[in-house]
């Protein structure tokens, strides 16, 4: 049997609600230039503008009057915008009528926001990174094709590895967000 330990605080049992709202718009634009009968050119650019919201209540129990009661210090409001901006070029060329080879570089600049309605600013970095990719492709005399290619991908911290909210439910395994996070 757990007895509860009013006189170290009326508070132990808590009510924990985040409400999220997620908006992405992507916009892209891709153009390809033939320069020759074996070359060609790709280039293009895309963003991707995201705007998130999460607001967090904790409510606290209160042993002595039998209502939960809103905890201002732990409950709070974080907003939060990346907005990831990329242009790419790729030259593609054959090296034998069977051989063909594609080589590109990719730019991305990723640019965020973010703040906590009941606390002190902070500062999420910008960044940009340049990125290359190499494509090798054979093509079999059956009409079949075989392609190796190697080009490096960005993981960018999502709001669950920002967000301050401290999730304690379980005081074992407790979770917060950084949202200076490098």
């Amino acid at each position: 049997k757990v007895q509860k330990n009013e006189a170290a605080s009326p508070y132990l049992d808590k009510l924990s609600q985040n409400d999220n709202d997620n908006i992405e718009y992507t916009f892209q634009s891709d153009y390809v230039e033939p320069l020759g009968e074996n070359t060609t050119l790709e280039t293009g650019v895309k963003a991707i503008l995201r705007t998130v919201s999460s607001v967090y209540n904790i409510d606290d129990f209160n042993f002595s009057s039998g209502v939960y009661v809103r905890n201002q210090n732990e409950s709070n409001v974080f907003d939060y915008k990346q907005n990831v901006y990329a242009g790419y070029g790729q030259l593609g060329f054959l090296l034998t009528k069977a051989i063909g080879l594609k080589l590109g570089l990719r730019y991305e600049y990723t640019a965020s926001d973010g703040n906590l309605l009941n606390q002190e600013p902070f500062d999420i970095k910008d960044y940009g990174n340049l990125l290359p990719n190499i494509s090798i492709s054979y093509n079999f005399p059956n009409k079949s094709a075989m392609r190796v290619s190697y080009s490096q991908r960005l993981q960018r911290p999502s709001m669950y590895y920002l967000n301050p909210y401290v999730n304690d439910q379980d005081p074992l395994n407790i979770t917060y967000g950084n949202p200076e996070l490098d």
